[in-house]
């Protein structure tokens, strides 16, 4: 086993190659590759860890909401915070490791498809499928996987005094606006080059006609195409707007009605 050491992380950035010995565990985010022992025995290994990451010190909040002091998010708004290696090189003493507990190991991380349910008890790495066994109370949870807490829960949760029914609205809200980015994103792209056959046409003239009508043809299909793309995205926007409505209803409604178990000795009537 390899224990996970944040120390060791190296980002180089999206679409970049990582160092030798290492996977990937986001886009341009890398880690020690324990699998790199089978062919060179010991070339990962714990001989070098300065800073363990404990399921204990992950701190999990909305994504784009800012994390606690010496903490660094682990991805691009992934919500997910750690213990920042550098933490105690500014204010020497300022963490320490939690007693008792072990540490993550590599082997324990899941790479699963993204939008796939993880393990009980691990937390999302954002939509990527990675998944990192969480913090002990997570362990215990019985929240929907969007569930996160943080300062601000019930600005993006509207909670209800209720935790059994609390839903990350704010999580679903994203994924409504980046439907809505997608979809003009795709009818920009569309419209960039719509009057290139045109513009051809008076440049070459007749000699080429024949170019001139495959690619015209080709502009005004990727119109329509990415046209019917776009809108789809809207309407998965606006559907999943109407979703959240709907539940953050029901949702509240349930709340109000839902009464806990008491707990108690009964009282014979015999």
């Amino acid at each position: 086993m390899t224990t996970f050491d944040i120390s060791a992380l190296v980002d180089v950035g999206p679409g970049n190659l990582g160092p030798p010995n290492t996977k990937e565990l986001l886009p341009g985010i890398f880690i020690p590759d324990p699998a790199a022992n089978d062919l060179w025995p010991g070339i990962v290994s714990d001989r070098n860890v300065r800073m363990p990451l404990y399921a204990s010190d992950i701190t999990v909040l909305p994504p784009g909401a800012k994390g606690p002091y010496g903490y660094m998010e682990l991805g691009h708004k992934t919500g997910v915070w750690i213990p920042n290696p550098r933490m105690n090189d500014f204010r020497p003493g300022s963490y320490t490791p939690p007693a008792g507990e072990k540490p993550i190991q590599i082997e324990d991380i899941k790479f699963l498809r993204p939008g796939d349910p993880g393990p009980r008890g691990y937390i999302p790495l954002g939509d990527s499928g990675v998944w990192l066994p969480g913090p002990p109370e997570n362990a215990l949870s019985v929240h929907p996987s969007g569930h996160a807490t943080g300062p601000d829960d019930a600005d993006h949760h509207g909670k209800s005094g209720k935790d059994v029914f609390d839903v990350n609205y704010h999580h679903l809200e994203g994924l409504a606006q980046r439907h809505d980015e997608q979809a003009g994103q795709v009818a920009q792209w569309a419209d960039a080059e719509k009057g290139f056959a045109d513009r051809l046409l008076e440049t070459h003239g007749k000699v080429a006609y024949a170019t001139y009508l495959n690619v015209k043809g080709y502009n005004d299909s990727r119109q329509v195409e990415a046209g019917a793309y776009a809108q789809r995205n809207a309407d998965t926007a606006v559907g999943l707007r109407g979703a959240i409505a709907s539940t953050r209803a029901t949702d509240e409604s349930s709340a109000a009605a839902f009464k806990p178990p008491t707990s108690g000795k009964g009282v014979s009537t015999v």
